[in-house]
């Protein structure tokens, strides 16, 4: 595994969110692209899966299977604040870091990851999510499709 450098993270990020996120919708508007300063530093309070482009939602167990083909991937998750979520030591790795592993190295380090993480590689074809939330005994997990390959190539699916 290894946590990519902050200006690259950025970068990565950037590229996510022109990839993937409708920067247009209420909820990104008010909840993602107006960062709060708190103690931690400035932070948004929403989910970037709220705004996915084109996103539909798959099971916790075909997400990881979709993993397996690929021989690494980034991941990363949500800004939010210490002051939001009440879990205590719930950062392991910097707030703003992407990391890159591949799949076993994902099972050895899914415990010490944020409950929230997107899943995607260097075509920004395609885009994972993890959510923390349930419907029933099922976890809330999307696969969307880049904005510009939107329904063009689902070979990945």
């Amino acid at each position: 595994m290894e946590i990519i450098d902050n200006h690259r993270s950025t970068e990565l990020r950037k590229k996510y969110i022109g990839s993937f996120i409708n920067t247009h919708s209420a909820i990104y508007i008010q909840y993602i692209s107006k960062l709060t300063q708190y103690k931690d530093g400035l932070c948004y309070q929403g989910y970037l899966w709220d705004c996915f482009v084109d996103a539909n939602n798959i099971s916790e167990k075909e997400c990881l299977r979709q993993l397996t083909k690929f021989t690494y991937f980034w991941v990363f998750w949500d800004i939010h604040s210490c002051e939001n979520i009440l879990i205590p030591n719930y950062w392991k790795y910097p707030k703003t870091a992407v990391l890159c592993m591949d799949y076993e190295e994902y099972l050895k380090l899914a415990p010490t990851l944020p409950e929230d993480i997107y899943f995607f590689d260097e075509t920004f074809k395609w885009s994972i999510a993890l959510t923390h939330e349930f419907v029933g005994s099922n976890r809330f997990c999307y696969f969307a499709h880049s904005v510009c390959e939107s329904k063009v190539d689902q070979s990945i699916q």
